[in-house]
C-alpha cells in the first residue's frame, strides 16, 4: 500500500476545461515527479495486475460529483506515467473518489494506491 499526500487540492472539472493545454500538462507532469519520487519496485505495477486508488480531495469547498472525478482525470494519467497503475480501463483499475470541507492551510489531496 502507498499514501501519498499532494499539498494542493485537484482543480475541479471545470477549471481543467478553462486550462491552457501546456498548464494541463504540467500539472501532470507534477503529479507524475510527485508518485515517481515515491514509488518502488515493489509498489510498481507489473503488467496487467489490478489496482485499487483511493482519491480523497480536501478542498475550501465541496465540488459536485462530476467536477470531482473529471479534476483527478490528470492525476490518473499520472499514476499511470509513473507505473502505479497498468492502464486507467476499468479492467485494471479501480478508482474510488471522496472529498471532505477543510480550511485553505489544511487543503489537499490524498492518494491511497493498495
Amino acid at each position: 500500500m502507498l499514501r501519498i499526500e499532494i499539498p494542493l487540492p485537484t482543480p475541479s472539472l471545470n477549471v481543467l476545461m478553462r486550462m491552457h493545454p501546456q498548464a494541463k500538462k504540467r500539472l501532470r507532469n507534477q503529479y507524475t515527479t510527485i508518485f515517481r519520487a515515491r514509488a518502488t519496485s515493489v509498489t510498481r505495477v507489473k503488467p496487467g495486475q489490478y489496482r485499487k486508488v483511493w482519491i480523497e480531495r480536501r478542498g475550501k469547498r465541496l465540488l459536485d460529483h462530476d467536477n470531482l472525478v473529471g479534476g483527478c482525470k490528470p492525476l490518473v494519467d499520472a499514476l499511470e506515467r509513473a507505473g502505479l497503475i497498468w492502464r486507467d480501463s476499468p479492467r485494471f483499475v479501480r478508482v474510488e473518489y471522496s472529498q471532505t470541507k477543510a480550511s485553505a492551510k489544511r487543503a489537499c489531496t490524498l492518494v491511497v494506491v493498495i
